[in-house]
């Protein structure tokens, strides 16, 4: 899974990758899977909507982004099954 961030103006600038290889994010993506597993998704898309806005305007940290993309994953699983 590759997550990219785009900062700047008109989304130009500096790219950021994060992917499972680092640490950071991949503790923090499965440690929020294992507490929210069993969440309802209204409350999943709260938490991610968020996270999201965490991620883009407080803390661009790799934790951050991968909060924001578990929840995603959690979403998706209850929609798909």
């Amino acid at each position: 899974m590759e997550i990219i961030v785009r900062r700047g103006k008109h989304n130009e600038g500096i790219r950021e990758e994060y992917t499972e290889e680092n640490r950071e994010y991949r503790k923090k993506f499965h440690e929020t899977r294992e507490e929210f597993e069993r969440a309802d998704i209204k409350d999943l898309a709260v938490r991610r909507r968020f996270a999201i806005k965490k991620s883009r305007f407080q803390d661009k940290s790799p934790k951050s982004i991968a909060e924001a993309a578990a929840f995603r994953d959690l979403m998706e699983n209850q929609i798909n099954g």
